[in-house]
């Protein structure tokens, strides 16, 4: 905001992204890290999990509840969730032809093919323990 900062981390799905940058700093001046790949393969999107949906199998209304998820992640509902709010999803379904923000511009146009897990959502038990423990 005081335009201190080379970088900064985001979320490219919630509370900030590339609409609220975009008016904070002007969209020329917000970019896209991609995550080095190694080998010089192409660089990629670093991804982690986004909400997930879950119902109790015992639960009276396991078809409603799953139909409910379905509906929750629908292209038309994710679509408003952009278009209204900024959130860039990971549904590739959505009708990304009015996005004007460079950024979003290069995300959308890498979740199909340059997405790549990061190392915590790609990590065993032990990995994470030695990631946490590194970490603090």
């Amino acid at each position: 905001m005081r335009g201190e900062s080379a970088n900064t981390s985001g979320l490219i799905s919630d509370v900030a992204h590339s609409k609220s940058f975009d008016k904070m700093l002007g969209a020329e001046n917000l970019g896209v890290f991609l995550l080095p790949a190694p080998g010089g393969m192409a660089a990629k999107i670093p991804a982690a999990a986004g909400i997930g949906y879950a119902v109790n199998m015992k639960s009276p209304n396991v078809d409603l509840t799953v139909e409910f998820a379905k509906t929750l992640a629908a292209p038309e509902v994710l679509q408003v969730f952009f278009n209204d709010a900024g959130a860039v999803t990971a549904n590739t379904k959505m009708d990304t032809s009015a996005v004007t923000s460079p950024a979003a511009k290069t995300i959308f146009s890498g979740l199909a093919t340059d997405v790549v897990p990061m190392a915590h959502t790609n990590a065993t038990a032990q990995e994470l323990k030695a990631i946490h423990r590194q970490s603090q």
